[in-house]
This record gives structure tokens, C-alpha cells and sequence, in this order.
């Protein structure tokens, strides 16, 4: 806009102009404090809820709102001294909200957890476990979820229905296995040739715990034996 005034009689003349159009987002539901620096020719700003409006809300280079309030508004450079202003930008203010969700996932012992948006690697032992995540959602802000896991323990059931907790598995120093319906006569651990490289006999207990730690890495098979009832086979893993 071209601005002419008179000092000491003399006729001056200057170009003021508009600030820079803008959009804001804000998170939640608050208050936001928007400052803006006047276009070129102005040292303050003239605040408008509308375009044609002629008084402002508000004078200077700040305005404080909330979300309750408005959320397009108009703002112009304004020159105190002479008391003239520029033509008015547009600012849209847009107040997005914040995300928060809880989430229940399970999981088995040797698994490997890769879901919204974790990657926990391999889980070694039973348990519950929380997590807390942030992200961005598609509003800019924050996205807060809560995830609840579950591990289980690998189960096996044998012929006669007896089930077996197995864990961790992978494993890197020792395995458990366990039962809660009867004991444990002997625990093997076999190659994949068929030969036996450990064992744990006379258990005559519902658990039994067997260091592999000087075993090479790979695939091996517990050989599982009840104190009554056939063998359960069961794979296990060696990191």
C-alpha cells in the first residue's frame, strides 16, 4: 500500500507492507502466544477477526489466543507514528489434538516383537512389560500410546496332555523347562544328528534348568521326559 504524509510540510511517501500469510497449528487445547514481525514500513501490528472489520482486537506485534476463541484471523503492519496501516494477511490457527491410546499385545517367549511401531527384538522371558511411545499424528502432534505386553512362556503338550514351559528360547546360557502338572524324570538336549550333548536325569522335580553356554550356536531339540508318560520333543534355539 502506498502510504503519503506531511511533516514540516513536506510531502513524504512510503510503501508498507502486509506481513507474511502464515498458518499455525497448536497442540491441545490452550493458549498460544503468535508474534509476528510487521511487513516492511511498519513497527507494530493491527489484529482483525475479520477482513472488513475496522476495530481490532488487538494492537502489537504479539496476540494471545486460545482454542475456544477463533481460529482464523487477519493481521496488518501497522506505523504508530502516522497511524497508517497495510492491507491485511489471512492467518489460519489451527489447534489439532493430542493422541492417546492404550494397547494390549501378547507375544510368545522366542519371538521377535515388531508392531506398532516398537521393534523389541527377540523376547527371552516371560512377563508383562509397558511401554510408553510417542508419535506424530497427522495433525503434528503428539501421539501417545501405551502399549501392555504380555510374554508367554513356550508350552508344550505331550501325548498325554501334560503341558511344558519352555524358556527363553532362543537362548544363550540355559534353558528351563517346566511343569506344573506332575514332574520331570529327564531332560535331554540333542543335535540335529540325533546326539544326545546334555542331559539332566533323576529330576524327579516339576522344573529342571540345563547351562548351554558351551554349546555352538544353532538348532538343537529337548528331548523332555515325564516321570511317567512318553518323551515331548520340543525345538530350541541357541544364540
Amino acid at each position: 500500500m502506498q502510504i503519503a504524509y506531511i511533516i514540516d510540510n513536506q510531502l513524504y511517501s512510503s510503501n508498507i507492507s502486509r506481513p507474511v500469510p502464515t498458518e499455525l497449528s497448536v497442540c491441545g487445547n490452550g493458549e498460544i502466544e503468535v508474534n509476528l514481525t510487521p511487513g516492511f514500513g511498519g513497527n507494530s501490528c493491527k489484529w482483525y477477526i475479520s477482513e472488513t472489520d475496522s476495530t481490532p482486537i488487538a494492537v502489537g506485534s504479539s496476540i494471545t489466543l486460545t482454542s475456544t476463541q477463533i481460529n482464523l484471523f487477519f493481521v496488518s503492519s501497522y506505523d504508530t507514528l502516522r497511524n497508517v496501516e497495510s492491507d491485511r494477511s489471512e492467518i489460519a490457527l489451527v489447534f489439532g489434538a493430542i493422541d492417546e491410546a492404550t494397547i494390549y499385545d501378547t507375544i510368545h517367549v522366542g519371538e521377535t516383537y515388531e508392531a506398532n511401531g516398537l521393534n523389541l527384538g527377540v523376547q527371552n522371558f516371560p512377563g508383562d512389560q509397558i511401554y510408553t511411545l510417542t508419535l506424530e499424528n497427522q495433525n503434528s502432534c503428539d501421539s501417545i500410546i501405551h502399549i501392555y505386553l504380555t510374554v508367554l512362556e513356550n508350552v508344550g503338550i505331550d501325548e498325554n496332555g501334560m503341558q511344558f514351559s519352555i524358556f527363553p528360547n532362543p537362548a544363550t546360557t540355559e534353558v528351563t523347562v517346566r511343569t506344573d502338572f506332575g514332574n520331570l524324570r529327564e531332560v535331554q538336549i540333542v543335535d540335529m544328528a540325533g546326539r544326545i550333548i546334555k542331559k539332566s536325569d533323576n529330576i524327579n522335580t516339576g522344573n529342571c534348568t540345563i547351562n548351554i553356554n558351551e554349546l555352538a550356536t544353532g538348532c538343537y531339540f529337548l528331548r523332555i521326559y515325564p516321570h511317567e508318560g512318553t518323551p515331548f520333543i520340543h525345538k530350541l534355539l541357541k544364540k
